[in-house]
């Protein structure tokens, strides 16, 4: 008959034998604390605008073991698409202490760049950098600043020739793109293109949101016959209208990212802009580990897209060309 002292004895034989294994006494002690990395995201539109670019962030930062709530914060600033407030909201984003920036376009990176020398920044959107002064060369930025640039210089002539493929003869062609105070590599693309095919191009001035009415006046006043809209702060924030105009109007339009031919526009051709903001993760992990941005090489896009809306173009009359239907890479029927 087992009885309960037997038990008991058995146990606390088994507790002190020496061959019994012990958890060592460092397991018992308080583990340091998890680093938390601080971001700052510098955007020039707005947040509903920023919102899927801020959702691909996030899940490469997740891929990589970066968790908000866990060990990341990510301080966010938008300017609502007024160029003037950007200054500002960098200061603010500095006086965070981030152990990194990221910018969602030229003037961001410009801006954070005049606030801080030391932070890390990772840009994702900017447009022409080394022509902008922002970085020394892709090969080698040089300074504080890394990460990718887009190539809407390289493709101006892309929207051109599809803009001419939609409508063919076109002489007069319309072109929505953010005016700054210094030369614009992607209008001088544009306009040196329009020289040699004998176009036309009206490119009004847009430095904000109210801005947009009456350039879009100025299309229907001047009587384009096709429109170049490149993605911009002030262009996202005024997506709709410029859609709903282009088809009050009948022009094809040409738009630089998916997001406007999801909202009913007819074409689009540019970078990936998801696929640009989840890679940026790797900048800013590469960061976290030890590396400094002026020798991180910036890359260009590798993934375009062209996106097709078939509804668009039956309610514009247009035939589409085959060779544009062999080069979308999504089609919205």
């Amino acid at each position: 008959m087992i009885t309960r002292r037997k038990i008991v004895g058995a146990i606390s034989a088994g507790a002190l034998a020496p061959s019994a294994t012990l958890a060592p006494l460092s397991a018992f002690a308080q583990q340091p604390p998890t680093k938390v990395w601080r971001i700052g995201f510098l955007t020039p539109g707005t947040m509903p605008s920023a919102t899927n670019r801020l959702a691909a962030l996030r899940a490469g930062l997740r891929d990589l073991g970066y968790v908000e709530g866990k060990n990341l914060i990510i301080d966010i600033r938008a300017s609502d698409g007024i160029r003037e407030r950007l200054p500002g909201l960098a200061a603010e984003l500095t006086q965070q202490k981030p152990d990194a920036l990221v910018t969602a376009s030229s003037d961001a990176t410009a801006s954070l760049k005049r606030a801080t020398s030391s932070i890390p920044i990772v840009m994702v959107a900017s447009s022409a950098p080394v022509e902008r002064g922002l970085i020394a060369s892709l090969a080698r930025p040089g300074g504080n600043i890394t990460g990718m640039t887009l190539m809407s210089a390289d493709i101006a002539g892309k929207w051109l020739q599809i803009a001419r493929e939609l409508r063919p003869g076109a002489s007069r062609i319309g072109v929505l793109i953010p005016s700054t105070t210094t030369d614009n590599p992607v209008v001088e693309a544009l306009r040196s293109i329009a020289r040699q095919i004998k176009v036309q191009l009206i490119i009004p001035t847009i430095n904000a949101p109210a801005d947009m009415p009456g350039a879009l006046d100025r299309m229907r006043r001047e009587r384009a016959q096709a429109l170049i809209v490149q993605v911009s702060a002030v262009n996202l924030i005024q997506r709709a209208l410029i859609v709903d105009t282009a088809a009050q109007l009948k022009l094809p339009a040409v738009y630089g990212s998916g997001d406007f031919v999801d909202l009913g526009g007819l074409v689009s051709y540019g970078a990936n802009f998801i696929d640009l903001f989840r890679q940026s993760a790797t900048y800013i992990d590469k960061i976290f580990k030890g590396a400094k941005p002026a020798d991180l090489p910036v890359q260009q896009p590798t993934t375009f897209e062209c996106v097709l809306n078939l509804k668009t173009a039956k309610a514009l009359g247009l035939k589409i060309p085959g060779t544009l239907l062999l080069l979308a890479t999504r089609v919205i029927e």
